[in-house]
């Protein structure tokens, strides 16, 4: 049984340091099983790069790698691995240079061949696909049963439909996600289980991803799959999707952390989920996360404001309300980015581009036609924001109140047995002036607590009515937080306006004061435009 693949090979460099390994004498026996046709192997690459300056049509495919690798089970000696190597590269590619290698130092030996991708006589490019590799692999089977070889069953002809079988399999005998991986691993799969789930099985000599396999195949989905053993629909990943290949560890964690939220209920239960997949989280003033080969931890908020401790608790406890703060988070801007020698230009035109499509956006939204209608929901913002703030400055006065009420109440009920053992003892004695030095405290706070239930009993009797207070206090706390979002929106709204007018200013050829202090712009717009940039680079 002979499993096949070819891999391109695009830089001359990586062309040298493929024929030094294909040719490695510890591998094949000091070079005995080494091969070449149309070239010389000691001189391979030159002779390659001078049919290349031949070349019909361009392209960066300088090679092609072929790896034909035999099972332990076929018992084959290195000389027939090479007479059927070099008979599936004359039956495939009859009119290109080779250099072919037999590596005989592991268990299963497998053939390497390095094939120009010129033709030698027409000078036209190969073209590679996956039809290429089909053919390639059909020729392999063929040869294979000529030498009297296992041929691979149809059915497993490819390691992703034998790898997914496996998996199926594994999942119906489980109930648990520790006990499927432990049954793969009795199958003779070798487990990597890191930032991805990944098998090597024994017939190959890499490991596989299981998630490129599909979506039923994400470990997450295997985890559901295991636990209720219901069948989930399996959709093609595509590399370019955002969500399959996250290239930077903040990208990986918002990436964890939105299935994390669709998978959990609570935020508790998310922090749990983020453990579980190898984030260490650290509570504290700050809740801060590190991945499992990062080299320090994050502040959550710093992979964008969707994320901060707040909007999290807010997705789990006010899914409504979470959604309108996500849309105006959405469709938030910074400051267009001046000129920077830390930024290239591209970047800051993407970016800028970027920031100018999201404020044509917001004005279009918002009723912004001219300047003077800007400056006018400057103006009115501003206005908003003093009239909350006074009102939360009622609300907190009222609060005072309340708490000052239920305080005096609190110290009267605690202190009034000692304050009433003391009234009891005779007047002029010296008892009770020694009782009254060593409950001095107590004795006094019973006092001001009467003084200040007297006072509010003559100026607002309403207090002292325990049913009533109940209510006010419910009702205040409605109040405070309700004004307090109110103020947090007129607020973002304030700055975006604000924003939008610096911008425009930018753009009229004045000189906005942002400019003046660039430096602040690192920390703070990087922070927060990346989070929102719609363009995926």
């Amino acid at each position: 049984m002979a499993y096949t693949k070819i891999m391109p090979i695009r830089t001359s460099s990586h062309l040298q340091k493929a024929f030094d390994y294909i040719e490695n004498p510890d591998k094949t026996t000091e070079k005995v099983y080494v091969s070449s046709y149309l070239c010389d192997s000691r001189t391979a690459v030159e002779d390659f790069r001078e049919i290349q300056r031949l070349a019909r049509n361009g392209g960066n495919n300088y090679a092609q790698h072929i790896i034909q690798s035999f099972s332990t089970e076929d018992k084959i000696t290195p000389e027939k691995a090479l007479e059927i190597g070099e008979e599936l590269i004359r039956r495939m590619f009859p009119e290109h240079q080779y250099v072919i290698a037999v590596h005989s130092d592991t268990e299963h030996i497998h053939v390497h061949t390095i094939l120009n991708s010129v033709n030698f006589y027409t000078h036209k490019k190969l073209r590679s696909n996956i039809g290429t590799i089909y053919k390639l692999r059909q020729i392999s089977d063929e040869l294979c049963a000529e030498n009297g070889l296992i041929v691979i069953d149809k059915k497993f002809k490819d390691s992703r439909a034998k790898m997914k079988d496996a998996i199926d399999k594994a999942i119906n005998e489980s109930t648990s996600f520790y006990e499927f991986l432990d049954l793969m691993q009795r199958k003779l799969y070798e487990i990597r289980y890191d930032e991805h789930l990944s098998f090597k099985p024994y017939w190959c000599d890499r490991y596989f991803r299981v998630d490129t396999l599909g979506t039923a195949y994400k470990d997450i989905a295997i985890h559901r799959r295991c636990a209720n053993h219901t069948e989930v629909e399996n959709k093609r990943i595509q590399p370019y999707m955002k969500h399959f290949t996250p290239s930077t560890h903040k990208s990986r964690l918002k990436a964890k952390i939105d299935w994390g939220m669709r998978e959990c209920k609570s935020f508790d239960e998310l922090l749990e989920y983020l453990k579980k997949q190898g984030i260490e989280v650290k509570q504290g003033k700050h809740l801060a996360i590190k991945p499992k080969d990062g080299q320090r931890f994050r502040r959550i908020e710093k992979l964008g404001e969707q994320y901060t401790e707040e909007m999290l608790h807010l997705y789990f406890e006010d899914r409504e309300r979470y959604s309108i703060r996500k849309a105006k988070i959405d469709s938030q801007f910074g400051r267009l980015l001046p000129p920077h020698e830390k930024y290239g230009s591209r970047y800051i035109a993407v970016e800028n581009i970027n920031t100018q499509i999201r404020m044509m956006n917001f004005m279009s939204e918002h009723g912004i036609k001219t300047q003077a209608d800007l400056l006018e929901k400057i103006d009115k913002a501003k206005h908003r924001i003093e009239v909350y703030e006074r009102d939360i400055q009622d609300l907190r006065t009222q609060g005072d109140k309340l708490n000052t009420v239920i305080s005096a109440e609190e110290d009267r009920d605690r202190t009034r047995r000692i304050y009433k053992d003391w009234q009891s003892i005779e007047d002029n004695s010296s008892q009770k002036e020694i009782y009254r030095i060593r409950n001095y405290k107590e004795i006094y706070k019973y006092q001001r607590a009467e003084a200040v239930l007297n006072h509010y009993k003559l100026t607002d009797p309403v207090l002292l009515d325990v049913r009533e207070r109940n209510q006010r206090v419910r009702r205040h706390n409605e109040n405070m937080e309700e004004y307090k979002k109110k103020l947090q929106d007129a607020q973002d709204d304030l700055r975006q306006y604000e924003i939008l007018y610096e911008n425009l200013r930018y753009i009229a050829g004045e000189k906005p004061e942002f400019e003046e202090d660039t430096h602040k712009i690192e920390e703070e717009e990087r922070t927060t435009r990346r989070s929102y940039n719609c363009w995926d680079r």
